[in-house]
């Protein structure tokens, strides 16, 4: 008998080397807040499609059994109000079974015939794009933004979840300004996420999550995607595009209240760097500006975790892989092409396909993780020269 290493703590993720089997379900709610399913489905085939962005970021797009073909307009499976979960069920060579939410979301649109049921969804982020205000909003001078945002969450569908780190620090920010939102929901969601240096979105385990995204190099590889006998990488593509690369990052506040209005920028300086601020790459800022900013030191906040994201793009690796469940938008790889390239390294995932059948391969999109270091914080109002200096 070959006694196979164990690369992981996770049984899941070492399971995925080597042969294993798949099985996927999937589960019917009455809406977004129901405690338990009503009933199963079985899904035939379809995939998975995940975009970082606040809000929607999880699509499904499914085949189900077509014996369930719905026959009257009062049939459960219909984009009225029903919620499906799909799961992926990893069954281990012990006979063990590793079960993961791949999705939670509610259904969009039906399409069926005599042979075939196609359903589309999407996640529980889409109930707050939809749940735009009938009347202008103001912020509750005095609250938390955590607590904002929870309510404005709840307000636009009750019952649905909220998950946060539990950062103490984001409680001592406090609403200071009697801003208005006119109409969506997620423009006054993404303004008091990106207050708190997070971003937010509706997961596959039906809760609206706030958090930071792996962009820098020093949060932990989750996984290793990498090439030979007992990799799981299968094909990989570079891409370098200089098209959605910035080397700084300018915030404004949008005071109001009379209150002065703070500017900060952290940019790229290290000489080393391919993207060097002024640099033979040039001098390509990126621009946000917000109403919830009321000191310096949130600002520069603000600026320098926008800015590992921004420089990103400069390397880009298109993978295609044996699936793993558990490979969302939270996680960070480590790519190895076994050849000993540049390109191998830690990246962060920026989209991925995972298909529903289990012969298929999934795809993602991933970028380099950075590293940004060292900094000079100048206090208000400063010049674009001046700011937050980071190197990587």
């Amino acid at each position: 008998m070959v006694t196979r290493a164990a690369r992981y703590d996770d049984p899941l993720l070492n399971a995925l080397m080597y042969p294993h089997q798949v099985r996927v379900r999937g589960e019917l709610y009455d809406s977004a807040v129901s405690a338990a399913p009503f009933d199963t489905v079985s899904i035939v085939s379809g995939s998975i499609s995940a975009q970082r962005q606040n809000g929607v970021r999880y699509t499904a797009d499914v085949q189900i059994d077509p014996t369930r073909i719905p026959l009257h307009i009062t049939d459960k499976i219909m984009p009225f109000g029903t919620c499906i979960g799909i799961y992926r069920d990893v069954i281990l060579a012990n006979g063990n079974i590793m079960t993961v939410a791949v999705f939670f979301g509610r259904i969009d649109a039906v399409e069926f015939s005599r042979e075939s049921f196609h359903v589309r969804a999407s996640d529980v982020a889409s109930f707050m794009v939809d749940a735009r205000f009938e009347v202008p909003v103001t912020a509750n001078h005095g609250m938390s933004y955590i607590d904002q945002f929870t309510a404005l969450v709840d307000d636009g569908f009750p019952g649905l979840r909220v998950y946060w780190p539990g950062d103490p620090s984001k409680l001592d920010l406090v609403i200071n300004s009697t801003a208005t939102w006119d109409r969506e929901r997620v423009e006054a969601l993404d303004s008091l996420a990106t207050a708190m240096s997070y971003d937010w979105f509706g997961g596959p385990d039906n809760v609206i999550h706030l958090g930071v995204m792996p962009t820098d190099d020093t949060s932990p590889v989750k996984w290793i995607v990498d090439a030979g006998d007992e990799g799981v990488l299968i094909e990989h593509q570079t891409q370098l595009d200089r098209g959605a690369v910035y080397n700084a990052v300018v915030v404004n506040s949008e005071p109001t209240d009379g209150v002065p209005p703070l500017h900060s920028v952290a940019y790229l300086d290290d000489p080393n760097s391919l993207i060097q601020w002024g640099g033979p790459f040039g001098k390509v800022p990126r621009f946000y500006s917000s109403q919830f900013m009321y000191t310096q030191e949130q600002a520069d906040n603000i600026a320098a975790s926008m800015l590992g994201d921004a420089a990103a793009g400069q390397r880009t690796l298109n993978i295609t892989c044996i699936c793993n469940p558990v490979l969302d938008l939270q996680r960070k790889v480590y790519v190895d092409d076994g050849r000993g390239s540049d390109w191998n390294g830690a990246y962060y995932i920026d989209s991925y396909s995972l298909p529903l059948d289990p012969e298929s391969s999934m795809t993602f999109v991933a970028k380099a993780a950075q590293t940004l270091s060292g900094g000079k914080v100048v206090s208000a109002p400063a010049t674009f020269a001046e700011g937050i200096h980071y190197g990587h």
